[in-house]
């Protein structure tokens, strides 16, 4: 699946400039994930943050849960603070919506590490949330369907 986003997603690839600035800025970039009990659900996720790794290489990219899963968000930000001169922490919760681990454990969370990791700037980022671009994927999933002609450049 990995080598077919990798074709898919060439274009992409191109060097980005908002991406450069990051590089250029020693930032580090944790995907964050709930975690589950279930096993496959958890190796989904861990495609996700594979295929972000591979659009993005010139990132430091690593991934953490909030529980059921590892590694946690703690254990994530220690390796990621392992590598290159990482002076910034961009957490980006793939949550869809604001429920009480985005509230108020994360936040906590970070709280802990900011105080345990003096001189390190964090930012939370805005979870998934609504988007138009999850719009597209429920379209694409009703498309999948054979229900619904597609267009052309679909």
């Amino acid at each position: 699946m990995l080598e077919q986003f990798h074709q898919q997603n060439e274009q992409q690839r191109q060097e980005n400039p908002m991406m450069q600035l990051l590089c250029s800025k020693q930032s580090g970039v944790l995907l964050l994930g709930h975690g589950s009990r279930r096993e496959e659900a958890n190796q989904e996720w861990e495609q996700i943050w594979q295929m972000f790794r591979h659009m993005h290489p010139q990132l430091t990219v690593q991934r953490g849960y909030v529980e059921f899963f590892h590694p946690s968000l703690e254990e994530g930000v220690a390796i990621l603070l392992q590598q290159e001169n990482i002076k910034t922490v961009i957490i980006v919760p793939l949550f869809l919506t604001t429920g009480k681990h985005l509230y108020q454990h994360i936040p906590e969370k970070i709280r802990r590490l900011e105080q345990q990791y003096s001189g390190i700037q964090f930012i939370l980022t805005e979870h998934i949330g609504p988007d138009s671009l999850l719009l597209q994927i429920i379209e694409k999933r009703i498309r999948t369907t054979g229900l619904v002609e597609q267009t052309e450049g679909e």
